[in-house]
């Protein structure tokens, strides 16, 4: 989203306000935006808008950007253009905002090729539907993501448990074959 407000201008060494100011700022609070470049670099004296004579710089150009994606906002510069007198406001969105670790989670399809895992797993469906069926308040979408979130430990363990013992296989040969 892009909005162009005359906010603030320096003329020669005096900083003027823009009339558009208070009102960009209405709009800014009432639709929850915010001016990204700013948010990134809040001490920084940088113009989208030159003159030399007279001497005069503005911030006529920036971009408000709701709250809900400003935080996957990366960079965001302002450069000089070609043949305009206005300089060019960029940022940088990062579309891929999950980063692998311990917060984020995906199955490894190849353990279901494993019938120890399989029965791992049809037993802990099995103990989670029956531990949340005579409970009431569990209806049958929360009783689902139950399901999810008791496959996902269990899977988590067999993983880990798997991964222990492939280890402790390769220390063993490595060890071996040091010992020839």
């Amino acid at each position: 989203m892009f909005w162009m407000f005359q906010k603030t201008k320096q003329v020669g060494n005096k900083l003027h306000t823009g009339v558009l100011l208070k009102s960009s700022n209405i709009f800014r609070t009432n639709l929850d935006l915010t001016v990204v470049w700013r948010d990134l670099n809040p001490d920084a004296k940088r113009y989208t808008w030159r003159r030399n004579r007279p001497e005069v710089h503005c911030r006529q150009d920036f971009f408000l950007v709701g709250l809900s994606i400003a935080g996957r906002i990366s960079n965001a510069d302002i450069l000089p253009a070609y043949k305009t007198d206005h300089w060019l406001c960029k940022i940088d969105i990062n579309y891929n905002s999950n980063p692998r670790g311990p917060g984020f989670w995906k199955l490894n399809s190849a353990l279901l090729s494993e019938v120890d895992y399989v029965n791992t797993i049809k037993s802990t469906v099995a103990e989670t539907a029956s531990e949340y069926e005579s409970d009431e308040e569990v209806d049958e979408v929360l009783l689902w993501e139950m399901i999810k979130l008791k496959i996902r430990d269990a899977s988590m363990k067999y993983s880990k448990v798997k991964m222990k013992k492939m280890k402790n296989e390769e220390a063993n040969i490595e060890s071996a074959l040091t010992a020839l």
